[in-house]
């Protein structure tokens, strides 16, 4: 019994990792190859070390963002940058990943759902147990440039 529990796990353990491998995010994959990425970059920063760097693309029909994660020991997302769908329910803004079967992770989570609004930002990427709690720096957003880690997701595999 405790053999084909372990096989279970290790079952699920894998599917999950084929759901949510990093490795297919690719901009020609995703449909992002002609996006613009807007010159407003945000990074949200934890008291753990924890850091997420959010991108805004044009235009803004697409609705998506990319991502950054960094410091999510756990997570396969850690030092990637993945697209998210915004999707905005009563008060609510909510950032999430869409998985290849159609599915979504819901990733950041916001209260308020205006960029100047932000204090404070709930995020769990895939992969870690529980989520953080991140706030806006406008120190680490001023030095970076939106078009150079656009850049960086082109070249991403």
């Amino acid at each position: 019994m405790k053999k084909l529990l372990g096989l279970f796990c290790l079952g699920v353990l894998i599917l999950s990792s084929l759901c949510f491998s990093p490795s297919a995010f690719s901009a020609s994959d995703t449909g992002l190859k002609n996006a613009k990425a807007d010159e407003r970059v945000r990074v949200f920063v934890s008291d753990d070390g924890k850091r997420v760097t959010v991108i805004g693309l044009q235009p803004k029909s697409l609705k998506t963002v990319l991502v950054k994660f960094e410091g999510f020991s756990n997570s396969p997302w850690e030092g990637k940058i993945i697209p998210h769908v915004i999707n905005e329910r009563s008060g609510k803004t909510e950032y999430n990943f869409k998985k290849p079967d159609g599915g979504e992770w819901t990733t950041i989570a916001v209260t308020d759902g205006f960029w100047s609004l932000w204090k404070n930002v709930d995020v769990q990427p895939q992969g870690e147990r529980d989520s953080s709690n991140v706030v806006y720096s406008s120190k680490e957003s001023e030095s970076l440039k939106g078009d150079v880690l656009f850049k960086e997701f082109l070249k991403q595999k």
